[in-house]
């Protein structure tokens, strides 16, 4: 088995084609493994004769049972990579049908690759790859590689290993998802114990009726005083 991989990237050590030259060493060891260096000498695409170097582009992807690409998350696609895709998809004949592509993003931070990711796979549909990608949100930064230039991240590693799964895959061949991480379940929550509090002293209250019900007490008034009319004597 032969797997091509081509860098998005022409500057020299760019992270992208170290991470290419890393993911070829977690390929099978039944899997052969090269880069493509001609991209550089690619022209735009255009009517008439191919080229030069996009025969050889073509003759590459040809005899390859799998392609690896890796780009950087840029807003358009590296011009380089375009015009190589442009020219297999267009003009390429049957070089990409039914063929295993794998699609590898490089990004600051999750999901900034997504229209590098959208735009890949409609050129390379356009062409009949089929296509599987990995957004790799990890920082071009030192101790990401160690020193036989292998990925030195183990979740980094996790993230590509099932593209690369796809692209070994015999033709027609199911490649079983990734096992699913086992969550365990939330302990249970106990009630609190119940609580027995003191009883507290029954109140008595006596029945409608089985007791007399105390009457005011009464109140005894003076009686009026009788007002004395006293007679006026008349002298005679």
């Amino acid at each position: 088995m032969k797997i091509i991989g081509i860098a998005g990237s022409l500057r020299p050590g760019a992270y992208v084609r170290r991470l290419l030259e890393a993911s070829g060493h977690e390929l099978p060891a039944s899997a052969g493994f090269g880069i493509w260096e001609g991209l550089e000498e690619i022209p735009p695409f255009e009517d008439g004769p191919l080229p030069g170097p996009v025969e050889e582009l073509c003759r590459a992807l040809s005899a390859a049972d799998g392609v690896l690409i890796a780009a950087p998350a840029y807003s358009v696609l590296p011009p380089q990579l375009r015009h190589a895709l442009d020219w297999a998809s267009r003009r390429g004949g049957a070089v990409l049908v039914d063929k295993p592509v794998g699609v590898v993003t490089v990004c600051l931070r999750p999901y900034e690759a997504i229209w590098t990711q959208i735009e890949l796979r409609r050129v390379l549909g356009v062409a009949g790859a089929v296509v599987h990608g990995v957004d790799l949100p990890v920082s071009p930064a030192a101790g990401r590689f160690d020193e036989a230039g292998r990925i030195a991240d183990p979740e980094l590693r996790d993230r590509l290993r099932p593209v690369l799964r796809h692209l070994c895959a015999p033709q027609g061949a199911t490649v079983p998802p990734p096992a699913a991480r086992t969550v365990p379940a939330p302990a249970p929550v106990l009630a609190p114990a119940p609580v027995k509090l003191p009883a507290s002293a029954a109140r008595t209250v006596p029945a409608p009726g089985s007791a007399p019900v105390p009457s005011p007490a009464s109140v005894k008034l003076p009686a009026p005083a009788v007002p004395q009319v006293l007679a006026r004597t008349q002298a005679g």
